[in-house]
C-alpha cells in the first residue's frame, strides 16, 4: 500500500491499519516527512491466494562428449481471488541471475509477458483480477553450466 503524508509536521508512530474499511492490525510509521511517499504492508490479504509450483524440472547430461548440463525449469504461479470486486495486484518474483560466463540463462517463455523486470532478477507483473477468477503466470527458463559445477536453489 502506498501513501502520501498530507500533515504539515513530520510524523511517526503507531497506526492502525484499514483495508476496505475493516481494521486489519496495527502498524509503524517511522519519521515521514512532509508530503513524502511512504509504502507500508496492510498485511496477508486472505481473499487472495496465491501459489507458486515448479511444472517441469528437466535435466540433459547424457552425452558423453557434452561439456555442459542443461536444465529446464518451468514455474507456474496461480493467483485466485475471492474478493467481492476486480482487485488490481502486483506479483513479484525473482529468477536466477548469471554473473559467471560459465552459466548461462535463457529466458524461454513468458505467459503473460512481465510489466517489469531488473537486472538482479526481479520480475513484476500488474494484473487486474475479477472476483473468482483464476489466473496463471507460467514461465520458462534454461540454464546452462558445466557439467562438474553444481547449482543450488533452482
Amino acid at each position: 500500500m502506498t501513501g502520501v503524508q498530507t500533515c504539515a509536521l513530520p510524523i511517526s508512530g503507531e497506526t492502525n491499519i484499514l483495508l476496505e474499511g475493516d481494521f486489519v492490525g496495527v502498524s509503524r510509521i517511522e519519521n515521514i516527512s512532509p508530503n513524502q511517499t511512504f509504502k507500508l504492508s496492510a498485511g496477508i490479504d486472505e481473499e487472495i491466494t496465491v501459489k507458486k509450483e515448479k511444472i517441469i524440472n528437466k535435466v540433459n547430461e547424457s552425452s558423453l562428449f557434452t561439456k555442459n548440463k542443461i536444465i529446464d525449469i518451468t514455474y507456474k504461479i496461480e493467483i485466485e481471488s475471492h474478493k467481492k470486486e476486480p482487485h488490481k495486484i502486483t506479483i513479484i518474483d525473482h529468477i536466477p541471475v548469471s554473473r559467471d560466463h560459465d552459466i548461462e540463462v535463457i529466458q524461454r517463455k513468458w505467459d503473460p509477458k512481465y510489466d517489469e523486470i531488473d537486472e538482479k532478477g526481479i520480475v513484476k507483473w500488474n494484473l487486474t483480477i475479477n472476483s473468482g477468477e483464476k489466473k496463471d503466470i507460467v514461465y520458462s527458463l534454461t540454464i546452462k553450466h558445466p557439467k562438474e559445477m553444481s547449482i543450488e536453489g533452482l
